[in-house]
């Protein structure tokens, strides 16, 4: 083989794991995304479940001051 030939075989090679090199990266950060917005979600969703007990607690916490003002 000529060196022109094997030149152009490295280059090609190097190439091709640049290329490989770089699907892999995205294909990590496509799932670190998806990782993310999953712990997103599922934050959100803890977060209006607590937003949700604690407008309660208010709510029960008022009906008891009522009562013992009445009871008064």
């Amino acid at each position: 083989m000529s060196g022109f030939c094997c030149q152009v075989l490295q280059i090609h090679h190097r190439t091709c794991c640049c290329r490989l090199q770089m699907q892999e990266n995205l294909d990590r950060e496509k799932k670190v995304r998806a990782d993310v917005e999953k712990v997103k979600r599922k934050l959100e969703t803890d977060l209006k479940a607590t937003q949700e007990a604690v407008e309660e607690l208010d709510r029960i916490k008022k009906e008891l001051e009522d009562n013992v003002r009445r009871s008064a």
